[in-house]
């Protein structure tokens, strides 16, 4: 288990890293939507970062497995602050690459 409050850890604190410049005003829903993404995808992540630390399937494997599960990245709190299709689609994007990267970091030591 701690491994996957290592794994939490890296992710926030790759959201908080994302949450700058232009989108320092959408910190707070940035975390939210990130949060809830992590605990919707839980089940999935727990088995696909398993299978990572045993080199059953690859980087690129997870980012897929990621992408696959995208529709549960809803990012409500940021579409409820107005936020633009295209931005959400990019911020989407960023959250699985800060996913797949803390994945690496903790599960890949």
């Amino acid at each position: 288990m701690a491994q996957w409050d290592d794994f939490l850890q890296q992710v926030l604190t790759g959201l908080k890293a994302l949450a700058t410049g232009p989108l320092a005003a959408y910190a707070t829903e940035i975390e939210s939507d990130g949060r809830a993404f992590v605990a919707q995808a839980k089940a999935d992540l727990e088995t696909w970062t398993e299978q990572l630390a045993k080199g059953e399937i690859s980087k690129d494997d997870l980012a897929f497995n990621l992408q696959a599960d995208a529709d549960l990245a809803k990012l409500q709190a940021l579409t409820d602050a107005g936020i633009g299709l295209e931005a959400l689609q990019t911020l989407r994007d960023s959250m699985i690459n800060i996913v797949v990267d803390a994945a690496f970091k903790v599960f890949l030591p």
